[in-house]
């Protein structure tokens, strides 16, 4: 019987947006752009600075339409 050993994943959420959007080759300009997100926003979900985030309504709307423009899987980082 095979088993598959799965490796946890150690960086952070806004380690991974950051990482995604950069494989897809998108800059934060063009997501702001897109979005109508405030660049200050997407800084901080990248940053991990939740400090800095509108209220939670706001921010998980926001994280929806960040994860959407660069192409990631919105429940996976809705869950995280």
């Amino acid at each position: 019987m095979a088993f598959l050993i799965r490796q946890l994943s150690t960086s952070s959420t806004g380690a991974s947006l950051r990482s995604l959007r950069k494989r897809q080759g998108i800059s934060l300009d063009m997501v702001a752009k897109q979005t109508q997100i405030q660049r200050k926003y997407l800084e901080a979900f990248e940053a991990d600075a939740h400090h800095l985030l509108p209220d939670p309504l706001y921010t998980r709307h926001f994280l929806k339409q960040f994860v959407t423009t660069i192409n990631g899987d919105v429940a996976y980082f809705i869950s995280k």
